[in-house]
Formats: C-alpha cells, sequence, structure tokens
C-alpha cells in the first residue's frame, strides 16, 4: 500500500525528475525549462530550486548555452518503498496558457489538493496524442513518464479507449466515451441539453438550431442528445445541430446561414462559450436584437460574461467542487483502491441572464 507525505513543492519536483531519470524518461538531457515548468505547473524560481538539489546529488550538470545534462549513472539509490506518494500525469491537448479561465482555474486547484496528499501532478499537452493513429506516441509517452495515474481532460473517445484497452489507470475529467468503463468526473451535459431546451420550449420557441463540434467529444454528444429528445417530445417543434467550424470565421458564415434557415429560428445554443460571443456578435451585426427578435444561451461560461451587455444566458460549475471530486478519484487509484464514485456527475447551475425570452411574433 502507498504511504502519502506532504513534502515541499520542491521536493516534489526534484523527485518527479529523479524518477523520471530513474526510468530513463530523461536520456542524455532534461526539457529545457519553460518545457518543465509548463509540464510541472510550477514556476521557474522552483524549478531551479529542485534542480539545484538534483545537481548537489550529481544525478544532473548544467551546461552553459547547451542545458542540463542527466548522470543516471550516479543514482545512489531508489525511492524507499512507500515513503513517497507517485505522480500523476495530466494529458490534454493544448497547453495550459491558452485554456479557458475555468479549465486553468480546476487544473490548479487539482495541483493543490494532490499536492496536499503529497502527490505530484505533471502537464503533459500535444495534439498528436489526441488524432487518430495516436497509439504509437501514447505509448512511447506512458513508457518514457510511469505515473501511477493518468487524468485525461478535453479528450475524445480515441484516446480513452486506448488508456483503457491498455489497461493504464487513468481518469478521464470529462464525459466518459460509451463503453470506455474508465472513471470519470464529468458535467452533466445531456441534463444541460435537455434544461435549455425545455426552457426555450416553455417560452414559445418552436425552430431550436444547437452550435455543435464537427467531430462532436463526448461530453457534446450527449448534449445534443439531450437536447434534441427535449424537442422531439414536442410534436410542434424542430430543433437541429450545425457543426461549424471552431473559429470565429467559421462561427459567422454559420450564423449567416442560421438567418436562411426557414422556419425562422427564434433561439440558438452555442456548445462553445467563446465562440458563442462570435454568435452574439455577428446576430447583432445582423440587425437582431438580443432576446427580441431571437435567444441566445451557452454552456459553461467563464467569469468574464457576467460584465457583457446583454449578459448572456448560460451555464455555470465550481472548479473547486470538480477538482475536489476529481483529487479523490485520482488518489484511490493511485493507492490502488477502486474509485468510491465510478462516474461522478455534477449538475450545472442555470445562469438566467438577459438574452433568453419569449419566441418573438410571428
Amino acid at each position: 500500500m502507498l504511504r502519502f507525505q506532504k513534502t515541499s513543492l520542491v521536493e516534489q519536483v526534484a523527485d518527479a525528475l529523479r524518477r523520471d531519470i530513474e526510468a530513463g524518461g530523461c536520456r542524455g538531457w532534461l526539457p529545457t525549462e519553460r518545457q518543465l515548468c509548463s509540464q510541472l505547473r510550477v514556476s521557474r524560481r522552483t524549478l531551479r530550486c529542485a534542480l539545484e538539489q538534483l545537481k548537489q546529488q550529481g544525478l544532473v550538470s548544467a551546461q552553459v548555452g547547451v542545458g542540463t545534462r542527466v548522470h543516471p549513472e550516479r543514482l545512489r539509490r531508489p525511492a524507499p518503498t512507500g515513503e513517497i506518494g507517485p505522480s500523476v500525469g495530466l494529458l490534454m491537448p493544448e497547453p495550459i496558457d491558452v485554456l479557458r479561465p475555468y479549465v486553468t482555474l480546476w487544473i490548479d486547484l487539482l495541483k493543490s489538493e494532490l499536492f496536499e496528499a503529497g502527490v505530484s501532478l505533471r502537464v503533459h499537452a500535444g495534439r498528436q496524442y489526441f488524432r487518430a493513429g495516436a497509439a504509437p506516441a501514447l505509448r512511447r509517452l506512458v513508457a518514457q513518464h510511469p505515473h501511477t495515474c493518468w487524468v485525461l481532460a478535453l479528450s475524445n473517445a480515441g484516446l480513452q479507449r486506448w488508456f483503457a484497452a491498455e489497461s493504464h489507470t487513468a481518469v478521464v475529467a470529462g464525459a466518459p466515451a460509451a463503453g470506455c468503463g474508465l472513471p470519470a468526473v464529468f458535467i452533466d451535459s445531456g441534463a444541460l441539453g435537455r434544461h435549455i431546451a425545455g426552457r426555450m420550449l416553455a417560452l414559445g420557441h418552436r425552430r431550436l438550431v444547437m452550435f455543435s463540434e464537427i467531430q462532436p467529444s463526448p461530453g457534446a454528444a450527449v448534449a445534443e442528445q439531450g437536447f434534441l429528445s427535449a424537442i422531439a417530445a414536442s410534436p410542434d417543434a424542430q430543433g437541429e445541430v450545425l457543426r461549424p467550424e471552431a473559429t470565429p470565421a467559421g462561427y459567422r458564415r454559420a450564423v449567416a446561414r442560421l438567418l436562411r434557415i426557414r422556419p425562422r429560428v427564434t433561439a440558438v445554443l452555442s456548445l462553445n462559450p467563446l465562440l458563442g460571443a462570435t454568435v452574439v456578435t455577428a446576430l447583432m451585426r445582423e440587425g437582431m436584437h438580443l432576446p427580441e427578435d431571437i435567444s441566445f444561451a451557452t454552456t459553461y461560461g467563464d467569469p468574464f460574461m457576467r460584465f457583457l451587455h446583454p449578459e448572456p444566458t448560460r451555464y455555470t460549475y465550481q472548479p473547486a467542487l470538480f477538482a475536489r471530486k476529481l483529487a479523490r478519484t485520482v488518489l484511490q487509484l493511485a493507492r490502488g483502491e477502486p474509485p468510491t464514485v465510478r462516474h461522478a456527475r455534477l449538475i450545472p447551475t442555470f445562469v438566467a441572464g438577459e438574452t433568453l425570452g419569449p419566441a418573438p411574433r410571428p
């Protein structure tokens, strides 16, 4: 049984690097300081203090203008069995500095929760792990970084199924793919889709459109199902899913198409809140007033949305609660225990805003 101990952040970083060296994950040279800071989610000062510890132990040496050389032959002894907490790998398609605020917030909170248990979190980002045919890249990644547990963020069905098929210990930070079998912590996007469609129908809207993804993630697919199933229960209503290119230009073209649909569309849901802002501005440029001419809602709007006018109708969740539930599952898996709740589901909170109103008169 692994035993978790609280250690300083510098010691955790030094230990994570030492384990990589022991496992042969750092061959020849360490990554650059910038890359290591991004992977480990620490400041350059903390990283340099950790590297200084490794230098004093003879495991690395700095060569000016070249980098930090690794000396695995100087390893004195392995870490005492059970004395140090395991490391956790967070795998996602984009670097943290380009993610939305709510996502970076729960990642920081997750790191803090794991730190309290003596567990280090290391970030691995790259679209190559999320593409079709990614198995070779994933095998190299897992071999080079033998984490006790992996956290799969913003993942697709293919990635989840690979980890499940290879029997790697992992938890999905997001909706689980059908038939995948991995534990997951996620926002109930199916409930969101049903709820917003119900609100729109209750306000008299009978032609509804959702802006989704070209290749829907598991969460987007469930949201689509919830949205369309609620509309199908109303015999005089019609629902449609549009899949525009995930760029401002793609969404502007989709808005132009939306305005040509007949019967007229009177309510729109955007699964992407940032590109939802493009939808709102594109509608306004076409002379549409919200919600008098058309109603609009989006999903997990970040805090800045409360400063917009009109304030968008949206959903929100508590990143701290999400991080706590995720940390609990990760620590249970890291200890070799089955998770108490295999699928931890959070219900999003509805924020009425100012962009959802009664359907306009014909």
